[in-house]
């Protein structure tokens, strides 16, 4: 395993059907919990490229510099983070930095750290999030894209 640095990264899928904005919500195999795309930064990575790798390896989508960093971040518990025991008992919060990217289409590659996945608006996707900061970028995000409409 890469040397973690302290930080985590969310990446939201969206895509647009008619009218309507589905964003894809993913399912950990490990615990169940339904997130967005995450992950944790390696040493030597920006969140950028951070994003772009987890992105790639977690539904096999390229980005190519198509990813949105919503310039959004906020800080979580470290022990939401499954590699928390690499940073030491000291940092309590790392900053997770929340970017998005528009899809074409519905069809996902899913590593085996997810179960399966779905595409649901808004409303419903905000209920699948345990997490409130998971909530709450998902709640930013819809903003800018309804706002940009």
């Amino acid at each position: 395993m890469a040397d973690l640095a302290p930080f985590k990264t969310l990446i939201f899928l969206y895509l647009r059907d008619n009218q309507e904005i589905l964003y894809a919500v993913l399912r950990r195999r490990d615990n169940g919990f339904w997130q967005p795309v995450t992950g944790c930064g390696e040493v030597g990575e920006t969140s950028r490229q951070t994003a772009e790798r987890e992105l790639f390896e977690e539904t096999g989508i390229n980005p190519e510099g198509r990813m949105v960093d919503l310039e959004f971040s906020c800080d979580v518990p470290v022990e939401i983070a499954f590699e928390h025991n690499h940073w030491g008992p000291d940092l309590t919060h790392v900053p997770q930095h929340v970017f998005a990217l528009e899809t074409p289409g519905s069809e996902l590659t899913l590593s085996s750290e997810h179960s399966e996945y779905r595409w649901v608006p808004f409303d419903e996707a905000v209920e699948f999030f345990t997490l409130p900061a998971n909530r709450d970028a998902l709640v930013e995000l819809n903003r800018r894209l309804r706002s940009s409409d």
